[in-house]
């Protein structure tokens, strides 16, 4: 079980199956609002661990946006 940082409600990691796509990780995050994703995850410890761990793995990283549902 992930200990989720405040006002984050889930985590969804997909890999595709497809072997084309074999290097690509998507991940979904679920925020309580923006606010909480751009000023609680993106500042915390653990997001910023996460940036060192895989480092040289990622060729690319891009935040496609957020929609509120």
């Amino acid at each position: 079980m992930i200990d989720l940082e405040p006002e984050t409600l889930s985590y969804l990691a997909l890999v595709p199956r497809d072997e084309r796509d074999q290097d690509a990780l998507y991940l979904w995050e679920e925020y309580t609002s923006e606010t909480a994703l751009r000023e609680v995850h993106t500042k915390s410890k653990a997001a910023i661990g996460l940036k060192d761990t895989p480092g040289p793995l990622l060729e690319g990283r891009e935040m496609a946006g957020f929609t509120e549902i």
